[in-house]
């Protein structure tokens, strides 16, 4: 905990140092009427104010963002900022109303073709989707944001939207969950077990240690549910040495519980 402590306290330093600097900038471009540089520092600052945790005053800065893009008629910066606002939204847990300016996002980017826009609309909308525990409905985004950001060619963005799709196909078969050792593996567990391994092959293209962690995680869930175990030992490994290898305590407490759930066979059913 103490450690993780440390790590917040001193992104949150870094971040007051962005903000200090991009509201200097801001100023300046101000004085210039410099409204298209003023728009992009905001955005600046808006990062910076949700990192230090200070949503209230990100979602007044990405308000006066969005009333400038608007003038200027630049629908890509005001995509951008309602995104930002959308952030905002959800540090809040205000997230019906988040969900609804992602759309609005969404909708925005894709009238002017703007295809990694639009998979981050989408990213947002999976992401608020699976807080709600709407699994079918944050699989679907998760989906065609993969399929965007495919197109795109953003085969990073592609790899996490396969894991998220998958984790929310994880969740869905797991809510569905009624069968029995013996019984046919029903038709949801598999589309979780396919999406799992697309997710894991996605992220091995991209050579993304952390994305395999988590990858390698929703495999073994998906198998240890599946009553297969003993499947389930060698991705809960795999997963187990990256995030010792990359200090993610977390996940490695994690996965040490998968880990005795991949051995005994059980994970909380």
């Amino acid at each position: 905990m103490k450690e993780r402590q440390l790590k917040k306290y001193e992104a949150a330093r870094r971040a007051g140092q962005r903000l200090d600097h991009a509201r200097k900038a801001c100023h300046l471009f101000q004085k210039m009427e410099c409204e298209v540089e003023m728009a992009t520092t905001i955005s600046t600052m808006v990062m910076a104010l949700l990192c230090m945790e200070r949503a209230d005053e990100a979602l007044e800065e990405t308000n006066r963002a969005i009333k400038i893009y608007e003038g200027l008629n630049d629908k890509k910066g005001e995509g951008l900022a309602w995104i930002n606002h959308c952030s905002g939204l959800t540090k809040m847990g205000r997230f019906e109303e988040a969900q609804k300016i992602a759309m609005r996002a969404r909708d925005i980017f894709a009238s002017q073709k703007l295809l990694i826009g639009e998979g981050q609309a989408l990213d947002h909308l999976s992401s608020l989707h699976m807080t709600k525990g709407e699994f079918a409905k944050s699989a679907t985004c998760a989906k065609r944001a993969k399929q965007i950001f495919n197109e795109a060619s953003c085969f990073r963005q592609e790899a996490f939207m396969a894991w998220a799709e998958a984790e929310a196909l994880f969740g869905l078969a797991q809510m569905q969950d009624d069968h029995k050792p013996g019984d046919d593996l029903p038709e949801s567990f598999k589309k979780a077990c396919d999406a799992a391994e697309e997710a894991l092959k996605l992220a091995r293209a991209v050579d993304d240690e952390i994305l395999i962690m988590h990858s390698q995680q929703v495999v073994a869930k998906t198998r240890i549910m599946s009553f297969r175990h003993w499947e389930a030992e060698d991705p809960v490994q795999e997963a187990l040495e990256i995030a010792q290898k990359n200090s993610q305590s977390m996940e490695e407490a994690s996965l040490f519980l998968l880990k005795a759930g991949a051995e005994g066979g059980d994970l909380g059913r």
